[in-house]
């Protein structure tokens, strides 16, 4: 199954990437600007699953953004609301992503859910 992301309207269009790729889309001086970039293999080798993900996330932050992260770097909510969000707005351009598979948020510990209500029995 491949990454897709679709391009900014107008004019639209997408770009297919592999599922371990970050797909990007953007639309600079009126044209479809699409690539797809892989990951760095230091964070390929990561093996625990959070620091993966932590990992993944400042890498595609570095690349979305063009701000340098370290793999480690704590990620502010606004951020995570960004990345999860699929689209980003840098010096007047458009820019759409996908993030990798394992970098998602279907299935991530960052999904946000309210607890269940606790309901105490009145006396």
């Amino acid at each position: 199954m491949s990454n897709r992301c679709n391009c900014p309207k107008p004019p639209g269009g997408s770009v297919e990437c592999d599922p371990d790729q970050l797909a990007v889309c953007a639309y600079v001086d009126g044209e479809i600007v699409a690539r797809c970039y892989s990951r760095p293999v230091s964070v390929t080798k990561i093996l625990t699953p959070g620091a993966k993900q932590l990992a993944l996330r400042n890498w595609a932050l570095s690349v979305i953004t063009g701000a340098d992260r370290k793999p480690t770097a704590p990620i502010e909510f606004y951020l995570l609301a960004m990345l999860r969000s699929g689209n980003y707005a840098r010096d007047g351009n458009v820019l759409t992503f996908k993030l990798p598979k394992d970098a998602d948020f279907e299935e991530s510990i960052f999904n946000w859910e309210e607890p269940p209500q606790s309901h105490e029995q009145e006396m």
